[in-house]
């Protein structure tokens, strides 16, 4: 009884951070295609279809809010030092660091 709560109490905090690493690297793979960078809106297009857990475990994650998740995402990444945000033009265009240098 006791290992059933506890993995049903720790599995929304691991479905988050699957999805969390998932986004990334969606957003990386994405990144490192388009040497030119890409906009927040392509950027949200390509992980809006993102989902983790499964049938068999009865818990399942998916991306309702592509813009936002890709937000907060890019706002982890650019903290860390992985991605550059360009502000030329009207729209902000996001770059990996190591295309960049």
């Amino acid at each position: 009884y006791v290992w059933g709560y506890r993995k049903s109490r720790s599995t929304p905090r691991r479905l988050h951070a699957q999805m969390g690493q998932a986004i990334e690297a969606r957003i990386q793979t994405l990144l490192a295609s388009q040497i030119h960078g890409a906009t927040l809106k392509e950027i949200a297009k390509s992980i809006g279809d993102l989902s983790v857990g499964g049938q068999l475990q009865g818990y399942k994650l998916q991306v309702e809010d592509a813009r936002a998740a890709t937000d907060a995402v890019l706002r982890h990444m650019i903290s860390r030092g992985l991605v550059v945000k360009h502000d030329q033009g009207k729209t902000p265009k996001y770059l990996l660091t190591t295309i960049e240098r």
